[in-house]
């Protein structure tokens, strides 16, 4: 047609990554916006969504201009934060400025779908001692972070203490959230 129509479907958007397995993650959401008329659009909005197409689940927006007969690529980059499945939605010309051809081709969602993973983690720098020196028979409090970088909350998840190769402690810690941490004790 002669009019501009600017279309993007679900197959025109793609992640980097493909999925996630770590969190946080920062993922790139990529998409191919055609205008399949003749005429060019100057500028039109595009707008990226976490969720539904509501004001709160905006992540970014951009202005671009969509020559005719031509694709038209854009870029967005969002936090990931837990392991939910994530449907992102790309809505183009937003502002219904453009005259079309058809207005039924402007929105497009794909889902970016969590590897479930856990990635429990104990840094030397997260354990401590309540006395830097202690005598034989003095009690001592191990203190520990536990950390879950992966995408699924971890049940029942074993902590040994240690002194050398002596396990002098196990603590069964009911949940270590995704992307998240807690604190273990012994004396």
């Amino acid at each position: 047609s002669v009019e501009p129509d600017l279309s993007i479907k679900s197959a025109d958007m793609s992640f980097i990554p493909e999925t996630i397995t770590k969190l946080p993650a920062s993922a790139v959401i990529s998409a191919n916006i055609k205008n399949l008329g003749r005429t060019d659009v100057a500028q039109a909005k595009v707008i990226l969504y976490d969720g539904d197409q509501l004001p709160e689940n905006i992540i970014a927006e951009q202005t671009l201009a969509f020559p005719g007969e031509s694709t038209t690529a854009v870029t967005f980059q969002a936090q990931v934060e837990d392991g939910a499945s994530h449907v992102y939605r790309l809505f183009v010309d937003a502002d219904n400025i453009v005259a079309e051809s058809s207005e039924t081709n402007n929105v497009a969602a794909k889902v970016l779908e969590p590897t479930p993973t856990y990635d429990l983690e104990i840094l030397s720098s997260d354990v401590s001692l309540s006395a830097e020196t202690i005598d034989k028979y003095q009690d001592v409090t191990i203190s520990a972070k536990i950390s879950n970088w992966g995408t699924m909350d971890a049940y029942d998840v074993k902590v040994n203490f240690t002194a050398g190769s002596t396990i002098v402690a196990t603590k069964t810690l009911a949940m270590v959230p995704a992307n998240g941490s807690v604190m273990s004790e012994t004396t």
